[in-house]
C-alpha cells in the first residue's frame, strides 16, 4: 500500500511476530490474522462463526483479526503499531515514504537485484527554482505545490515495486527495481511531461511559466564490486548535468553499456 503500512511488512518484524505468537498462546482459542484481501498471515484458519476485528492504519483497513472477544486486543495492538510505523516511515506533508523508508528500501532492492542480476534504476529530481517559487507565492503554496508534484510522480509509477520518496526539502527520489536505462528514461519522460501538463503557475521561473522539474537517472546492475554509494554518486552527477544544461529535463548516467 502506498498510503500506509502493509500488514505483511509489519509481521515480517521478528519481534512483533514473536509477541503476537505469545499473545495467541495466552488466548488459547483459535486466532486468525489476515490481510485486507483475506490471506492468512498468522494463526490458523477459522471456519466456525467468530468475532472479526478490523486492523486500521492511516484511516484505512489493512487487515483483520478473527477469534473470540479477547482477540480485539490484538487488532488494537496491530493498529497502533501500524500507525506508529507510518509516523516513522512516511512524510507528513506529502504522505509519500520518507528518507528513512528510502534507505531501508534501497538497501533491500540493491541486495535483491544483486542476487538476481537485475538492473536497478535510481532517480533524483528537484523542483526547478523552488526557492523563487516559495518567495513569490509563499511557503504554504509551496507545500501545496510539492504535494501535487509528489502525487503526480506517484500516479505515474504503475508497478508495485516502483516507489517515490521525499528525500529532503524539494528533492524526491525514485527507485525502479529491475529497470534498465530504457525503461527509466521512459518513466522520466512521462514524469516531466505530466508535471508540466499540470500547469502549476510559476511566474518567476526562467524555464517555463509553469512548474517544472529536473531529473537525474543512474542505472547499474548491482555487484559485489560496486557499493550502493556508487549509484548515489552517479545520480548526483546526472542531476547536476540536468540542471547545468537548462533544467526541465533528465540526464542519464550508466555504468554498464549493456544497460
Amino acid at each position: 500500500m502506498n498510503n500506509g503500512t502493509s500488514l505483511q511488512k509489519l509481521l515480517d518484524n521478528s519481534e512483533i511476530q514473536s509477541l503476537l505468537s505469545d499473545l495467541i498462546q495466552l488466548i488459547k482459542t483459535p486466532v486468525s490474522i489476515k490481510d485486507v484481501n483475506g490471506n492468512l498471515l498468522l494463526g490458523q484458519s477459522i471456519t466456525s462463526s467468530t468475532e472479526e476485528y478490523v486492523i486500521v492504519a492511516n484511516q484505512q483497513a489493512i487487515g483483520s483479526v478473527t477469534g473470540d472477544s479477547s482477540t480485539q486486543i490484538i487488532a488494537r495492538l496491530l493498529s497502533y503499531l501500524a500507525n506508529q510505523e507510518n509516523l516513522v516511515l512516511f512524510d507528513e506533508l506529502t504522505t509519500i515514504p520518507n528518507r528513512r523508508y528510502f534507505n531501508r528500501y534501497y538497501q533491500q532492492e540493491w541486495r535483491r537485484c544483486q542476487r538476481e542480476n537485475f538492473p536497478l534504476s535510481l532517480l533524483f529530481c528537484d523542483l526547478d527554482y523552488f526557492k523563487s517559487y516559495n518567495d513569490y507565492y509563499g511557503h504554504q503554496q509551496g507545500d501545496n505545490c510539492l504535494r501535487q508534484v509528489a502525487q503526480i510522480i506517484q500516479d505515474t509509477l504503475k508497478r508495485p515495486g516502483d516507489m517515490v520518496f521525499r528525500y529532503g526539502g524539494e528533492e524526491l527520489a525514485i527507485i525502479l527495481p529491475n529497470t534498465a536505462s530504457e525503461g527509466a528514461e521512459i518513466i522520466a519522460g512521462q514524469i516531466l511531461q505530466r508535471v508540466e501538463l499540470e500547469q502549476i503557475a510559476h511566474h518567476p521561473s526562467p524555464v517555463s511559466p509553469y512548474v517544472t522539474i529536473s531529473l537525474g537517472i543512474a542505472v547499474s546492475v548491482p555487484t559485489t564490486v560496486l557499493s550502493p554509494q556508487t549509484l548515489f554518486e552517479m545520480v548526483d552527477m546526472a542531476l547536476y548535468r540536468a540542471k547545468a544544461t537548462g533544467r526541465n529535463r533528465y540526464c542519464l548516467q550508466s555504468i554498464s553499456d549493456e544497460y
